[in-house]
């Protein structure tokens, strides 16, 4: 059976590999036929594998082509729907220029006065429209036995009346319509405003009053609380002028109406707080508090209600908190309930749930990262986000809250400082992370914490402190791999120099050497052959990327500890060479060996100088260094050849 055949039993559905294996091991059969079914097996397995990655080769264009053409046809689509809205808003604009008059395109904005003259149009004969407007505003009509919605109206306290602009459809605007005149969409009544009634016992109405008018009664519902206390003081005054009662009375009318307002309070508080109007709700609750809190007397009644408005603030002060907790919460939303927390009086409160908010925002930042490319790009971006997190924290809480409060933002910080260096500590100093990245890393974090400082936040040393442990254990990990890697350099070298293959090979060593800082390695090379060792220019690499890692941590004071592995290396090398050149029997190997030995101690002091370059000053190890290395080269050559290992 061919390979084909069996790639279609293999693929029929009821294909069933355990009776495949019983048919196979039947009857005399040997091992090199069990294996040949398994190589057969194997190979379509390959073959496969083979065939479905070309399919997927095969249809990712027609995916592609599928992908651009959804795209294409949801952009057709939005235009569809960008025009139906622009026609129905042809259309919205040609009803309002047919209902009121309005030029296409313009909204007739209506203030007090032309809302005033517009309804005195109407009949200029009706003494209920004569005299003066002495206060006015919008409400709802309900009508008085079935509480149903008549519609929206607007009303005008005149002198001696109240007139009712009725409109039908709460969604009409304010203007008058040729058919407004036969009693169209604009319906006046009047009543004496003596006739009213402070209505608080309708089942889910608030804020209503009842009126006598000269055709009918009706229930008018204010918007708000502050609405109805204005048009019931409007109201009583009106009737006291009527009543030719003095001035006086306003005052009494207007104690009891404080009264009856805060008796309001806390249902309106449950209003505000349900429909996430929290301005209305601060205000209103601070205003409570500073009426209450004045001396009106100590009744049972008086109590009742101070609790009972506290109760409601401390419900105020929860939706506040809970709305400050929310992930997606814009920064102006931010600010602006932390400001009324502390109107609250909340400050505790306002900047405890802030520093949460700030908290819960650097998670959401960290998740977000995702470990994609090198570690050093990754550590980058995680630095930033947090370290910005916390620069603005710290811009908008010396913003919002005393100085006093600094303490608490110190505490914070130092606590999200500890969660940062747990996280940097397990994605980078563990001892799979190669010591370059390390330094990298490390460096990039303790800049991004020092710019902190430009806005008073010195953390730098209480962030080393975190790292430095695991700090110290990489830089012991690097020096022990240096001394690792170049002891096997030794002792695999073969002391004899470096022959090059072709130019290319001669140019690529010169481009490494020269990327060491060794510019003159070109008078080492002597046509093909080069009288470095191997061993020699393998060293020079490895302390150059050490160099290069230790001068990104040499500010952290850690010198005393880089500059020890870099002594034993050498030092390591040095008696290496020393002792390999005592064993030369020839001059020309000798010489070879003080080639190398030349270059070794220029590399010695080409690193004293550049690692003490940003210290300022000059470091005794590797002054110590510099002199044992060279005294032991000239003992090594004086002394014809006698080992120092």
């Amino acid at each position: 059976m061919d390979r084909h055949s069996r790639l279609g039993e293999f693929a029929d559905t009821n294909f069933d590999p355990r009776q495949y294996v019983k048919l196979v091991a039947n009857g005399n059969v040997s091992r090199k036929q069990i294996k040949e079914q398994h190589e057969l097996i194997k190979s379509l397995s390959s073959r496969t594998a083979e065939d479905l990655k070309l399919n997927v080769f095969k249809n990712y264009p027609r995916y592609i082509d599928a992908a651009k053409a959804i795209s294409k046809f949801e952009a057709e689509l939005e235009q569809l729907k960008d025009g139906l809205t622009e026609e129905q808003d042809i259309i919205e604009r040609l009803d309002t220029l047919f209902t009121t008059g309005s030029a296409p395109g313009i909204q007739q904005k209506w203030d007090d006065r032309g809302r005033l003259q517009q309804v005195k149009s109407l009949d200029r004969n009706n003494p209920l429209l004569a005299g003066e407007c002495v206060f006015q505003g919008r409400f709802t009509v309900l009508d008085v036995v079935t509480h149903e919605p008549r519609g929206q109206a607007h009303g005008f306290l005149m002198t001696n009346s109240l007139v009712i602009a009725l409109h039908p459809d709460p969604r009409s605007q304010f203007a008058v319509s040729k058919r407004a005149r036969g009693g169209g969409d604009l319906v006046l009544d009047s009543v004496d405003p003596l006739s009213t009634l402070n209505v608080t016992d309708l089942d889910s109405v608030k804020n209503a009053v009842l009126i006598e008018g000269a055709t009918k009664a009706s229930i008018l519902v204010y918007t708000s609380g502050r609405d109805k206390r204005a048009w019931l003081v409007a109201l009583r005054r009106a009737a006291a002028n009527v009543k030719g009662i003095a001035p006086t009375g306003d005052s009494e009318a207007a104690v009891d109406t404080d009264e009856e307002w805060l008796r309001e309070v806390p249902e309106e508080l449950d209003v505000c707080v349900a429909q996430r109007d929290f301005q209305r709700a601060v205000e209103l609750a601070v205003r409570a508090q500073t009426e209450l809190s004045r001396a009106h007397g100590t009744s049972r009644a008086r109590e009742d209600l101070k609790d009972l408005v506290r109760d409601k603030v401390t419900v105020l002060t929860r939706a506040l908190c809970a709305e400050l907790r929310r992930p997606a919460i814009r920064r102006n939303a931010i600010r602006a309930n932390l400001k009324f927390l502390l109107d609250l009086g909340e400050g505790d409160r306002a900047h405890q749930v802030y520093l949460q908010n700030r908290s819960e925002a650097i998670r959401v930042n960290f998740r977000k990262l995702k470990m994609e490319g090198s570690t050093e790009l990754y550590v980058l971006k995680l630095a930033r986000n947090f370290f910005s997190t916390l620069r603005s924290a710290c811009i908008e809480f010396d913003d919002l809250f005393d100085a006093a409060d600094t303490s608490a933002f110190m505490a914070w910080a130092t606590r999200e400082l500890e969660h940062f260096a747990m996280n940097f500590s397990d994605q980078v100093l563990q001892s799979l992370t190669k010591f370059p990245t390390v330094a990298q890393c490390i460096n990039k974090v303790m800049e991004q914490c020092d710019q902190l400082q430009n806005h008073g936040l010195d953390l730098g040393f209480v962030l080393w402190r975190m790292l430095e442990p695991r700090t110290l254990d990489a830089i012991e990990d690097a020096g022990i791999a240096l001394v690792g890697s170049t002891s096997t350099d030794l002792d695999i070298e073969t002391w004899a120099p470096q022959r090059f293959s072709g130019n290319h090979a001669k140019k690529q060593f010169v481009d490494r050497m020269i990327a060491c800082d060794f510019d003159d390695v070109e008078t080492y090379i002597q046509g093909k052959d080069c009288v470095l060792f191997e061993a020699t220019t393998n060293f020079i690499t490895r302390v150059h990327e050490y160099r290069k890692c230790a001068l990104l941590l040499l500010h952290l004071e850690l010198s005393e500890l880089l500059f020890k592995w870099l002594n034993e290396v050498f030092m390591i090398f040095m008696k290496w060479l020393v002792r390999s050149c005592g064993d030369a029997s020839s001059a020309d190997s000798k010489e070879m060996f003080a080639k190398n030995a030349e270059v070794l101690l220029w590399l010695l002091g080409a690193t004293k100088e550049r690692l003490e370059e940003p210290l300022g000053a000059t470091s005794p190890l590797l002054e110590n260094l510099v002199v044992e290395a060279t005294a032991l080269w000239q003992r090594g050559l004086t002394d014809d050849g006698v080992s120092y290992v």
